[in-house]
């Protein structure tokens, strides 16, 4: 499953460190006369298999620690359209970022189509599509189902996603 928010979430608001100097650094920015503090002992505790700095998911999100801590999820994070690190004077100069690196429309297309030297009237998830579909033959129902329209992540170059109401 994705899911691909629109920028309808701030990330360092989902997954914050619990450790004193990560909650601390996280406090320091987000504060709590910020009004999008999340006091720590309101955290759902998740300890990454990966990491020895203990994590907290949003109040919110009691389903996913559950499926988090059943190991049937995982959580990436400080990902994005970056070639590879980049300082301010190589974006300054022009180097190791894709175009129109500060549009947030232009950087949901990245996101969506997985391209990041052209524009594609493809997604990745449509493309993945179109590949199980060649492996495997006439699908009877499409590969990728939507709640939010069609959207170019789920737009392949040969079969068409459904798209149904919430």
């Amino acid at each position: 499953m994705c899911v691909f928010l629109f920028g309808g979430v701030d990330g360092n608001n989902v997954v914050i460190p619990t450790d004193i100097a990560g909650y601390g650094q996280y406090a320091a920015v987000r504060n709590v006369g910020s009004g999008i503090n999340i006091p720590l002992a309101s955290l759902n505790a998740i300890q990454p298999l990966s990491s020895p700095t203990p994590f907290g998911l949003h109040p919110s999100m009691t389903d996913l620690k559950t499926l988090f801590d059943q190991k049937n999820m995982a959580i990436l994070c400080n990902v994005g359209t970056l070639l590879q690190p980049t300082t301010k004077a190589d974006y300054a100069a022009g180097r190791y970022h894709p175009a129109n690196l500060f549009s947030h429309s232009d950087q949901q297309n990245e996101w969506q189509a997985a391209v990041y030297d052209q524009s594609r009237r493809s997604g990745w998830g449509g493309r993945l599509a179109d590949h199980m579909t060649a492996m495997n033959g006439a699908i009877p129902f499409p590969v990728m189902t939507s709640t939010a329209g069609i959207t170019l992540f789920m737009t392949g170059n040969g079969k068409s996603p459904l798209s149904i109401p919430t």
